[in-house]
C-alpha cells in the first residue's frame, strides 16, 4: 500500500478539543490513514495514500475551515518561535495562560468597556479577549480574520518599543493589529464599535473572496452570536460535515441546552444552538429560580426586620424601596446570565449560537428564519412556559405571569394569584412580605395539592398568619375588566357564585406547558405525551433514533438541575456510546416558602400505592434543640423507612431553611443507608441537622423524653 507522511504546523488551536476536531475532519478523507494532532505542540502528523489524496488537499482541508491555518514543516531554524498560539515551552505557556486568566478577571476600565461592546452581538463577530498568541497576550482577537484589537492608555518609550516588537511579530504571523486609545472606547463607544465592525466586515469579505470553504457558502448575518462562530459557522462549521451539517443541533437555550453544549464541546462536536423566546440561559436565570429566590430573600429580610422571635428585641419597622429591589434583581440576573452562561461558552471552538425559532422540516433538517440547517443528531431542550387556562375574558385583562411580574418596577397595590402550586406560593409569600396585599385562588381543596395534607396545613397556617387570603375550592369562570378593577367571577365550594374585585394585578400561576407546539414535530412523527411533553426514556431517547430531548419540555421532573443532567447524558449517549440513565428515585426538591418544604423519595401515599411495607417517623421541630433555641419551632421532619430492610425510602422536611437538610437524606436513600445508620451517626449539637438523627431515633423511642444529645 502506498503511504506518505506530511508534518504540519497548525495555528488557531486553543484547546485539546480543537486537535480532536481536526483529526476527525481529516480522517473523513478516504485517503487519510491516520492523523495525529497535538494542541501543545501546534503540530499535525498525517499519514495518507497519495493515490487517493494529496498534501495540498490535506492542507486545504484544514485551511478551508477559516479557523485554523496549516503550514508545512520543517520548523524555522535558530530556535525561533513557531507561528502558532503556543510557546515551544509548555511550562512557559502555563504561566502565560495563568496570566491571561488573571487579566480576564481584572481588566482595565477601558478594556472592560470594550468587552461589553464587543461581546453583546453588536458586531456580529465572535471576539475573544485576553487571548494567547505565541508568547503574547492580546486584548482582543477575531480568529478567522486574524485581527488583533488592542486598547491602550498612555505608554512610555519602553512600552512603545515593546508594543512595536509585539506588533511586528504578530504581523509576521499574519495578524493585523488595530490599536484604540482608552479615550476612544470610553468617550465614543458608538464610533469605536462602528470602526471595529467595518474593519472585520471588510476583512471577512476579502477572506470569502480569496478562500472558499469546502463546506458550502458563508452566510454571515446579523443574527450570528459573538459567542459562537459567525454565521459562516452556521452552515459551514469548521468541524461540521460536508454539505454544512453539524454533528449536533440543540434547540433551546436554557440549562439543558448549555449543559449539552458543554459536553458536546468536550467531545469535539460541531454544534449549533438555536434559541428563541427567552434570552440565552432560559427560565431559571432569567425569569425563574434566580429572580424568585432573590425576591424571596428580600421578602424574608423585610419580614424578620418587622417580626422578632425574641421578647427583648422590639422591631421598629422597615423602609422598603421596591423599585431598588427590582433594580438589584435585574442586575443580579444580568450578572449571572453572563457569568454562568455566556462567559462559559465564550471560548468554545465548535459552538455556533443562533437566535431564532427552529422548526423541523424532516428529522435531519430544521429551518430558522427561512434558512435550513442540518445535523446528524438533535437535542430538543425548549423548556416550558406558563399554561394559561381557557377562561372567559382572561385574554381581555392585563394579567401577569412570573415572566412579567418579576420585572414590574412599581409595587402593585395587591395581587390575586391564580394557582397554589409552588410557583404561586413562592410569589405570594415574597410579595406579601414586601408589602403587597395577596390573595390566592385555588380550584382544589388545599395549597400544594401534590403533597400530603399535613404539609399543606403547615404551610397554609403560616401564610394565613401573615395575612395572605387563601380561597380553596374556588374556580374562576369569568374575568371582566371595569375601569381599573378586574372582576373575577368564581364558583364557590358550596356551588354558589361570587365576584372578587381585584384593584391591583392578576397573576396566572396555574402550572406550565412544554414549548413543543411550534417545532413542527408533526413533520417528523415525534411522540408526545397527552400533556404535550416529549416522551423520553431514562436515557433521554425519543421514539426517533437521532433525536433526543431534555429538560422541562420532556415528561421528566421539571428542575434546573435535572435539566442540566439530562442535557449532559443525552449528548454522552448520542455520541459516546454510553448507556447513562436518569434515576430520580431519590431526587431532592425544595419549595422556597417560609418554612421551606423539601422532599426526596416517596411519601406515605406513594409507598402504599407501590405496595412497599413502610413505617413513618414524624418529629416536630419543637423537639429539636436548635429550633427551640432559635424560638422558631415551625414545622417537622418526616422519615419513611422500608420495614423489611430498614432503608430510608422517603423524607419530607417542613422547616426554616429546611432545604439545607434534604440533600443528606437524598444521599442516604441513593446509597442504601439504613435508619439505624442515621440514628447512630454523629451530628453537631444545636444544628438543625441533628433533627435527622432525632427523627431516626423516633422510630423506636419518644425523643421528647430523652436528654440532650442522647441516642
Amino acid at each position: 500500500m502506498n503511504k506518505e507522511t506530511i508534518k504540519l504546523d497548525i495555528t488557531g488551536m486553543t484547546c485539546d478539543h480543537c486537535a480532536t476536531g481536526i483529526e476527525k475532519l481529516l480522517t473523513k478523507n478516504e485517503g487519510v490513514k491516520e492523523a495525529k494532532v497535538s494542541y501543545p505542540k501546534a503540530t499535525c502528523e498525517c499519514s495518507f495514500d497519495p493515490t487517493k489524496t494529496s498534501k495540498e488537499e490535506i492542507i486545504s482541508t484544514i485551511n478551508g475551515t477559516k479557523n485554523y491555518r496549516a503550514h508545512p514543516q520543517p520548523l524555522p531554524k535558530g530556535g525561533e518561535q513557531r507561528p502558532g498560539y503556543h510557546t515551544a515551552n509548555p511550562l512557559t505557556y502555563g504561566l502565560i495562560k495563568d496570566k491571561s486568566k488573571d487579566m480576564k478577571k481584572n481588566p482595565t476600565e477601558a478594556e472592560n468597556a470594550a468587552w461589553q461592546l464587543l461581546r453583546n452581538k453588536q458586531t456580529g463577530f465572535k471576539i475573544r479577549r485576553q487571548h494567547i498568541i505565541g508568547d503574547y497576550i492580546v486584548d482582543f482577537v477575531h480568529l478567522s480574520t486574524k485581527s488583533v484589537i488592542e486598547i491602550n492608555g498612555k505608554i512610555n518609550d519602553s512600552q512603545r518599543v515593546e508594543d512595536e516588537q509585539r506588533t511586528q511579530w504578530l504581523n509576521q504571523q499574519g495578524y493585523d493589529v488595530f490599536r484604540f486609545k482608552n479615550e476612544k472606547v470610553l468617550g465614543d463607544p458608538d464610533g469605536f464599535i462602528q470602526e471595529i465592525t467595518s474593519i472585520l466586515s471588510n476583512k471577512q469579505n476579502t477572506l470569502e473572496v480569496s478562500i472558499s470553504s469546502p463546506f458550502g457558502e458563508s452566510q454571515e448575518g446579523a443574527n450570528a452570536s459573538p459567542f459562537g462562530k459567525s454565521q459562516e459557522g452556521a452552515n459551514s462549521s469548521s468541524l461540521g460535515r460536508p454539505g454544512g451539517a453539524f454533528d449536533l443541533i440543540i434547540i433551546g437555550g436554557g440549562s439543558a441546552a448549555f449543559s449539552a453544549a458543554i459536553k458536546a464541546e468536550s467531545l469535539g462536536l460541531s454544534t449549533l444552538m438555536v434559541n428563541g423566546g427567552l434570552d440565552f440561559g432560559g427560565t431559571c436565570v432569567n425569569v425563574g429560580c434566580v429572580p424568585s429566590k432573590n425576591l424571596i430573600r428580600a421578602g424574608e429580610t423585610a419580614y424578620h426586620a418587622m417580626h422578632s422571635n425574641f421578647q427583648g428585641i422590639k422591631p421598629k419597622g422597615v423602609d422598603i424601596d421596591f423599585a431598588q429591589i427590582i433594580k438589584d434583581k435585574k442586575k443580579l440576573v444580568a450578572t449571572l446570565q453572563e457569568k454562568k452562561y455566556m462567559d462559559v461558552v465564550s471560548d468554545f471552538e465548535n459552538l455556533t449560537m443562533l437566535k431564532g425559532w427552529a422548526k423541523f422540516k424532516d428529522n435531519k433538517t430544521i429551518k430558522v428564519d427561512g434558512k435550513e440547517y442540518k445535523a446528524i443528531k438533535f437535542l430538543i431542550a425548549t423548556g416550558a412556559t406558563t399554561n394559561i387556562p381557557t377562561i372567559e375574558g382572561l385574554d381581555k385583562i392585563d394579567y401577569l405571569t412570573n415572566v412579567s411580574l418579576f420585572d414590574l418596577e412599581e409595587k402593585p397595590e395587591s395581587l390575586t394569584i391564580m394557582g397554589a402550586g409552588y410557583i404561586g406560593l413562592e410569589i405570594a409569600m415574597a410579595y406579601n412580605r414586601l408589602g403587597v396585599k395577596v390573595r390566592i385562588i385555588e380550584f382544589t381543596d388545599r395549597v400544594l395539592r401534590t403533597q400530603t395534607p399535613d404539609i399543606s396545613e403547615a404551610l397554609e397556617t403560616q401564610m394565613r398568619k401573615e395575612g395572605i387570603e387563601i380561597l380553596p375550592n374556588f374556580r374562576a369562570v369569568k374575568f371582566e375588566k371595569k375601569g381599573n378593577e378586574t372582576i373575577i367571577h368564581c364558583k364557590c365550594p358550596d356551588g354558589s357564585f361570587t365576584q372578587i374585585v381585584e384593584k391591583g394585578k392578576v397573576v396566572i400561576a396555574t402550572g406550565t406547558k412544554a414549548n413543543t407546539s411550534q417545532l413542527g414535530l408533526e413533520n417528523i412523527g415525534l411522540e408526545l405525551t397527552q400533556s404535550g411533553h416529549i416522551a423520553v426514556n431514562e436515557k433521554m431517547e425519543t421514539n426517533l433514533s437521532n433525536i433526543y430531548a431534555a429538560g422541562d419540555a420532556t415528561n421528566t421532573p421539571a428542575f434546573v438541575y435535572t435539566a442540566a443532567f439530562e442535557g449532559k447524558i443525552a449528548v454522552e449517549n448520542a455520541f459516546s456510546g454510553t448507556d447513562n440513565k436518569a434515576d430520580y428515585s431519590s431526587l431532592p426538591w425544595v419549595v422556597f416558602t417560609d418554612p421551606q418544604i423539601a422532599g426526596a423519595g416517596l411519601d406515605e401515599a406513594q409507598a402504599e400505592a407501590k405496595g412497599i411495607p413502610f413505617e413513618v417517623s414524624k418529629l416536630e421541630l419543637k423537639d429539636v434543640p436548635r429550633a427551640i433555641a432559635a424560638n422558631d419551632t415551625r414545622g417537622f421532619i418526616k422519615l419513611i423507612r422500608n420495614t423489611e430492610t430498614d432503608k430510608l425510602i422517603g423524607a419530607r422536611v417542613v422547616a426554616p431553611e429546611g432545604g439545607e437538610l434534604i440533600q443528606q437524606l437524598s444521599m442516604a436513600m441513593r446509597y442504601g443507608i439504613t435508619v439505624k445508620d442515621l440514628a447512630d451517626s454523629f451530628y453537631p449539637y444545636l444544628t438543625l441537622g441533628e433533627g435527622i438523627k432525632l427523627a431516626a431515633i423516633t422510630f423506636g423511642k419518644d425523643v421528647s423524653k430523652l436528654s440532650c444529645c442522647a441516642s
